[in-house]
């Protein structure tokens, strides 16, 4: 158990704390005057390339096309730190885009505290 975990021991500890989360960023969005791009993971999925392009665009730097090679990049470090190391060199894959539905039941008791993320960056439920 650590700090980065603790929120995550329920689903209702989870749904509360991502509402927390979500609220301060939406606040963020309305009432601060700040610079950012949302990305969604279908719009990596779906247009990897178009989508590395804005993002690259919009930070103001120049193009590269090793940017496409999240797998190169990641073979080429002694070391990536993170549970999903595996994932991390496979290629973009869309196996995951909307797999919370097969959890609907599950989630049951937590879809209408998400319901104005949902919402508010246009999903749907």
């Amino acid at each position: 158990m650590n700090h980065s975990n603790a929120n995550f021991l329920t689903l209702q500890e989870t749904a509360n704390y991502y509402s927390l989360c979500m609220d301060l960023w939406m606040y963020f969005q309305s009432d601060v005057d700040m610079n950012y791009l949302i990305v969604s993971y279908e719009d990596v999925v779906e247009d990897h390339e178009n989508t590395a392009r804005k993002v690259i665009q919009f930070l103001g730097l120049e193009w590269i096309s090793s940017v496409l090679d999240h797998i190169g990049t990641a073979k080429s470090l002694p070391r990536v730190n993170t549970a999903s190391y595996h994932q991390v060199t496979e290629p973009i894959y869309s196996r995951s885009m909307y797999r919370w539905e097969r959890y609907r039941d599950q989630l049951a008791s937590i879809l209408p505290k998400l319901q104005k993320y949902v919402e508010h960056f246009g999903y749907k439920m």
